[in-house]
């Protein structure tokens, strides 16, 4: 898949990527298992809260549809980002989804 493929049928109102808030809680325990001391760990956890207050936490979500009449169809999404920065996902979520949808 292309970037021009996916911004085709983007403009034809066939495929999108959608923003949708994530409503669980965010589990930061993973910062627990850092190599780094309890004071630089607190620091980490006390700034990356302050961003959640700021930006939200998101979900990023692809679907398709196959005609502008149809309902959409989830096919690939990512969860627990914070702010509207795809964290790399982006380009994975459209090959997942443009791949489904070339199969119809």
């Amino acid at each position: 898949m292309t970037l021009a493929q996916w911004e085709f049928f983007e403009r034809q109102g066939l495929m999108r990527l959608r923003w949708e808030p994530d409503n669980e809680m965010y589990d930061d325990s993973y910062i627990d298992t850092w190599d780094v001391s309890l004071e630089e760990r607190n620091n980490i956890r006390i700034q990356l809260w302050r961003d959640i207050e700021r930006d939200g936490v998101w979900g990023l979500i692809g679907e398709y549809r196959v005609s502008t009449d149809s309902p959409w169809v989830q096919v690939d999404s990512v969860w627990g980002l914070i702010g509207q920065d795809d964290g790399g996902y982006r380009d994975d979520i459209r090959r997942t989804t443009y791949k489904e949808f070339a199969q119809l």
